[in-house]
């Protein structure tokens, strides 16, 4: 069974809707009579870990021109990997 509501209706009666919806209903809410949203009960979606394993590659060249984060001077203590630049070296003030 489907029931219809105004947004008004929605706001002041949800909990209630709720427990309709829960109870198999289908509730649609409406603004000036056109519906904009459904209440339906929810479906959990089955998450699988590795469902693209196979189906998708990459080699590291993919990541090859990824902008460096500090632009020729490192904003990192000791520099990094990518930076010919340490501030290690540097003397403190």
């Amino acid at each position: 069974m489907t029931v219809n509501v105004n947004i008004h209706e929605a706001k002041t009666h949800l909990s209630r809707l709720l427990e309709r919806v829960a109870a198999g209903e289908r509730v649609v809410i409406s603004k000036a009579g056109k519906p904009i949203a459904d209440l339906v009960p929810h479906q959990a979606a089955r998450v699988v870990f590795g469902g693209l394993k196979g189906k998708i590659s990459y080699d590291d060249s993919a990541f090859v021109d990824v902008d460096h984060p500090c632009s020729g001077s490192c904003q990192f203590p000791q520099g990094c990997r990518r930076c010919s630049s340490s501030r290690a070296s540097s003397p403190s003030v």
